[in-house]
C-alpha cells in the first residue's frame, strides 16, 4: 500500500494536482459588500412563509394547545353552565369565570415558550451569517403566529361562550374573541421579550410563570384595586399588568349596559334590581369604553416586542 501511495504521488496527475492547490492557496479578493441581496420584504415574505409552515407541521407549538384549550373550556363551561342573575351564580360566578379565562388561559400559552427557544437558535446561527436582520425577525414571527392564536381564540370562545350563557349579544361575542386574542399575544410577546433575556428553556418557563403569577395577584380579583398596598403593588404593578385590562374589559363588555342583576342582602332574598354599571363599581373597576383596555392591551403586545428587538439589538453589537 506504501509502494502504491508512492506511484500516485510520482504519477502523471501528480503536477497537475500540486498546481490547482498552489491556485487553490492563493489569497482571493476581500469580500466586502452587503452580504444579503434580498430586499427586506424578500427577506420578510420568506421567513414569514418559513415559520408559519413551521407552525402548522408542528403539532405541539399550536395544534396541540387547540385540543388543550377546547377541552379546558368544555369542561369550565359545563362547570359554570348557564349562569343566572342572582348574586352567587350570576354576578360572582360570571367574575370568577371570566378571571379564570384571563388568568389561565393566557397561563397555558407559556406552553409554546421551548418552541420559540428553538427559534431563536436558528435565528442566531442565519443572523451571524448575515441572512436577515432583528427587525425581520421579529415582525416575521408575529405574523406567522397571529392565525394561530386568532384560531385558538375563537376556538376557545366557541368551546366557553354560550355554554356558560354569557351576553350572547353578537357584538359582545365578537369583543370577547378580540379580548382574548390580544390577551394571548400579550403573553406571546411577553414570552419573546423573556427569551431575548433568559435563552434557556427551563429558565425562561419559570421567569414567565413568575411574572404572570405576579400579574393575576394585582389585577383586581383577588383583592380589590383599593385595597391594594402602595407604592408597588397598586402602582406600579396593578397598571402594568396586562390582566388588569383583560379583566376590566371582559366585566364591561359582559355587564356594562345591563340590568337586573340581583345583589347580595344578609338575612334576606336581596334584590334584583342592580345595573351592569352598579356591579362594575362593586368591583371596583373602571366603566370606562372597553375598548380602551383592547387598545392598551395592543400597545402591551407592540411594546413587549420592541423590548425584545431592543435587547437582541444589544446583544448583536455586544458581539461585534
Amino acid at each position: 500500500q506504501i509502494e502504491a501511495l508512492v506511484q500516485k504521488y510520482n504519477s502523471e496527475m501528480a503536477p497537475a494536482v500540486r498546481e490547482q492547490m498552489r491556485l487553490l492557496s492563493r489569497p482571493g479578493t476581500v469580500f466586502s459588500g452587503n452580504r444579503s441581496d434580498a430586499s427586506p420584504w424578500t427577506q420578510l415574505l420568506f421567513l414569514t412563509r418559513r415559520t408559519f409552515l413551521s407552525n402548522v407541521r408542528n403539532i405541539g407549538i399550536f395544534w396541540l394547545r387547540v385540543i388543550m384549550y377546547l377541552l379546558l373550556c368544555i369542561c369550565m363551561g359545563t362547570v359554570f353552565f348557564d349562569l343566572g342573575k342572582d348574586f352567587r351564580g350570576g354576578v360572582q360566578g360570571r367574575a370568577s369565570l371570566l378571571f379564570f379565562v384571563v388568568a389561565f388561559l393566557t397561563f397555558m400559552a407559556i406552553a409554546g415558550f421551548p418552541a420559540f427557544v428553538e427559534e431563536m437558535q436558528v435565528f442566531i446561527r442565519e443572523r451571524l451569517n448575515g441572512y436577515y436582520g432583528v427587525g425581520v425577525f421579529a415582525l416575521a414571527n408575529t405574523l406567522a403566529a397571529a392565525p394561530f392564536v386568532l384560531i385558538i381564540s375563537v376556538v376557545a370562545t366557541v368551546g366557553l361562550y354560550f355554554l356558560a350563557g354569557f351576553n350572547d349579544d353578537i357584538g359582545r361575542v365578537f369583543y370577547f374573541v378580540v379580548a382574548l386574542f390580544c390577551s394571548l399575544f400579550v403573553v406571546e410577546s411577553l414570552m419573546m421579550a423573556i427569551a431575548a433575556v433568559v435563552p434557556h428553556f427551563l429558565m425562561g418557563i419559570a421567569a414567565g410563570a413568575g411574572v404572570m403569577g405576579m400579574f393575576m395577584i394585582v389585577c383586581g380579583f383577588f383583592k380589590y384595586r383599593d385595597e391594594l398596598p402602595d407604592p408597588v403593588w397598586r402602582f406600579p404593578m396593578h397598571y402594568v399588568s396586562f390582566h388588569t385590562y383583560a379583566f376590566n374589559g371582559l366585566m364591561q363588555n359582559e355587564f356594562q349596559g345591563t340590568e337586573g342583576w340581583c345583589s347580595a342582602c344578609v338575612g334576606g332574598p336581596g334584590r334584583c334590581s342592580m345595573t351592569g354599571a352598579e356591579v362594575m363599581r362593586f368591583y371596583q373597576l373602571d366603566n370606562r369604553n372597553k375598548w380602551i383596555d383592547v387598545a392598551v392591551l395592543a400597545g402591551m403586545c407592540v411594546a413587549y416586542r420592541l423590548v425584545f428587538y431592543v435587547m437582541l439589538k444589544v446583544k448583536e453589537m455586544a458581539h461585534h
